[in-house]
């Protein structure tokens, strides 16, 4: 992969003097260049968008407070990016892409948005005493765009992302044109700007199979404002469908299409069949916790902050301090579970655990266990007693039945999370099946429990509260409670198992799900997706100084497959 400085980019300069690999880019070049404070609308001496204007339309709002925890999160160097990769059967011209795409965004409004900041020194301001000495009740806006081209999007022709979209490229052909855990480690690097006035909170990058302008595999990169892994699940099922149905007259260049060649949005001409940005899933879903909700909240932190398990990691650091990089950063590694052993592997659930249970209770079960067994982690103290877990949640699901919803909140920041402290010393099940599947049963009925109780909406919900933002400044309570803060714990986020519906063209033969949580307080993050043909993909990462190597963390990597191929 080559060496990487503290920003995930190459230490080689000679790389910056090769030509692009986007070789169509040329006849799509957008012509506002790198992300910018002025919008192209006002640069071209065209209107200007007027807020008023946009949320009359309901093509402008404030952000909820589930959405403005992520803008936080981006404004305050915390959280770095996810990417969901995505293999499909057959390649595509740029053409074919920038139609698809264009369908996509002019169904889901959210991928055409951008923050609409307080002031536009976003760096300064919002890291200034002026802002955070005070509490700022009133969110931000998100707004659409008045533009989007296709080089907007695509992140291949972008110069600020240049070096890591060519190491990418190099690392992902040097390794048969497959997601590696190399590719995922250098893609973590990647920040999307959230208040970008041209281009969205989303790219897509392109990698060749060896084909002259045509691409079938990519990865949809976000900063997680309003957009999370779901999202880019569902984001390359619907561009599916777009190309398997073929390009449109609405595509760049053909017939009828808005605006200059390589403009896949035009708010000017597609406004009217624009609908309208949804509410904030925190309008649909009350994710504030009872006194009593809070008092758990607070009596798991108490317990996990004197008896748990902390990471031998340094304090965290702002993805921006480039002197401290070992605080913000992870080793990456990718397991892979074959569809063969995944069906085996669904066969004991089912037979050795008395209820209904997904996998994620046996995938946690697995990677304690693991954890125990590989004997580097935890320290064995009397103090160490619990190891805490946070499993993500889609919040999709908890939505009334509602075709309608359901549609409206395919896009967006939709999650929730439960974090429990789970005893270390039920994981010594050696080589006891009875033992281990009695701790995937109590996982089980634990994370059950949870949903029932709405357990997964609280911990985020807490920031919603008026005392919190009426009173308080959210920023400076998020910097608090993550920022210069030992690592604990485990991220368990699975975002699913996408079936091969039907056999059509453009049909996805593999998804990969990764994360950079940056400054994040997770030691290890686990994120978790599943295809037809490419089978289970666990991308693992584990924060640099939890172990002492890079070589250690594929060691444990190593005794996590086995254990979830030993039961």
């Amino acid at each position: 992969m080559g060496d990487l400085d503290a920003r995930g980019t190459s230490a080689h300069p000679e790389l910056s003097e090769r030509p692009s690999i986007m070789p169509s880019m040329s006849d799509i070049q957008d012509p506002s260049g790198d992300d910018k404070a002025t919008p192209r609308g006002s640069a071209a001496g065209l209107p200007q968008l007027e807020l008023p204007q946009l949320e009359l339309a309901g093509h402008a709002r404030r952000l909820g407070h589930l959405e403005n925890f992520f803008a936080v999160q981006h404004r305050q160097q915390i959280y770095s990016s996810f990417a969901v990769f995505c293999e499909f059967d057959t390649a595509c011209s740029l053409a074919q892409l920038a139609s698809a795409v264009r369908n996509v965004c002019l169904s889901n409004p959210l991928l055409l948005h951008t923050v609409e900041p307080k002031h536009p020194d976003i760096a300064g301001f919002y890291h200034s005493d002026e802002y955070l000495s005070r509490p700022w009740p009133q969110h931000d806006y998100m707004r659409v765009l008045r533009e989007v081209h296709v080089a907007d999007v695509v992140m291949n022709g972008q110069k600020e992302h240049a070096h890591v979209v060519r190491d990418a490229v190099d690392v992902f052909q040097a390794h048969g044109n497959q997601v590696t855990s190399e590719l995922l480690e250098l893609m973590t690097q990647i920040e999307i700007p959230h208040a970008s006035q041209t281009r969205p909170s989303w790219r897509l990058l392109c990698f060749p199979h060896g084909e002259a302008n045509r691409w079938r595999t990519f990865a949809f990169v976000s900063n997680h404002c309003s957009s999370d892994g779901l999202s880019g699940l569902n984001f390359f099922r619907d561009l599916q469908k777009e190309l398997a149905h073929g390009p449109t007259s609405g595509a760049p260049g053909a017939p009828g299409a808005p605006g200059a060649s390589g403009v896949i949005f035009d708010y000017a001409q597609d406004a009217a069949t624009l609908p309208k940005l949804p509410p904030p899933i925190d309008q649909k879903l009350d994710y504030r916790p009872s006194k009593k909700a809070l008092l758990g909240l607070l009596a798991g932190k108490f317990v996990r902050e004197k008896l748990g398990y902390v990471s031998a990691a340094p304090p965290t650091t702002p993805t921006s301090d480039l002197a401290h990089p070992e605080g913000h950063q992870y080793y990456c590694y990718l397991v892979n579970v074959p569809t063969s052993s995944v069906a085996h592997i669904k066969t004991q659930v089912r037979e050795n655990v008395p209820h209904k249970c997904t996998l994620t209770p046996f995938l946690q079960a697995c990677w304690l266990v693991s954890l125990f067994k590989y004997g580097r982690v935890f320290s064995g103290s009397w103090l160490e007693r619990y190891t805490d877990v946070l499993v993500a949640m889609n919040t999709r699901q908890l939505l009334p039945e509602d075709l309608e919803l359901q549609r409206q909140y395919r896009y967006g920041s939709n999650v929730g999370g439960v974090r429990y402290n789970y005893p270390i010393a039920p994981l010594d099940v050696r080589d006891n099946d009875q033992k281990f599947w009695s701790l995937v049963e109590s996982y089980r009925l634990a994370l059950s429990d949870a949903r029932d109780k709405n357990d997964y909406l609280y911990a985020l919900g807490a920031l919603m509260l008026p005392e919190i933002y009426e009173k308080k400044n959210v920023d400076a309570v998020v910097n608090d409670t993550i920022l210069n803060q030992r690592r604990s714990g485990t991220l368990i986020s699975n975002v699913g198992y996408v079936r091969d519906e039907q056999p059509t063209a453009f049909a996805i033969k593999n998804h990969v799900f990764s994360q950079g949580v940056g400054a994040n307080r997770n030691a290890f993050v686990l994120n978790i997706c599943a295809t037809d043909q490419g089978g289970l993909n666990i991308a693992i990462s584990i924060a640099k100084g939890t172990l002492a190597s890079r070589q250690e963390g594929q060691e444990l990597c190593d005794i996590f497959k086995s254990t979830l191929l030993r039961f």
